[in-house]
């Protein structure tokens, strides 16, 4: 993958801004400096990015896909009230890519629901 500068610019806005951010944030972030990106290059840059294990995808249902750097592997939690998105540790289970009955692994996503102890 080439370091073309968008994707440059897209990875240092996630190491700046931190995980969990959705593909407007990114944009909005972006569009505030002197050299905007067109919101069709941020998501082919979050594609292209995502797909070669740079940046993490975390689809949370009902809400916008959110993105981070892949730095280890993790599961999250959702609130259903806030929207928040936290990083839940892995202990036990299927966490890391492995191999399932012959098959490889690339990438296991598990994101729990609930009501983070703030809105409860």
């Amino acid at each position: 993958m080439r370091a073309t500068q968008p994707r440059l610019r897209v990875l240092a806005l996630l190491e700046t801004l931190g995980g969990h951010r959705t593909a407007d944030e990114l944009l909005t972030r972006a569009t505030q400096s002197d050299r905007p990106l067109a919101r069709a290059t941020m998501y082919k840059v979050l594609s292209d990015l995502a797909e070669a294990g740079v940046v993490t995808v975390a689809d949370v249902t009902g809400s916008a896909a959110r993105y981070e750097l892949t730095d280890d592997h993790h599961h999250h939690f959702v609130c259903q009230r806030c929207h928040r998105v936290l990083d839940v540790m892995c202990s036990g289970g299927p966490c890391a890519p492995g191999r399932v009955d012959g098959h490889v692994v690339q990438a296991t996503q598990v994101i729990h629901h609930g009501v983070c102890a703030d809105c409860s």
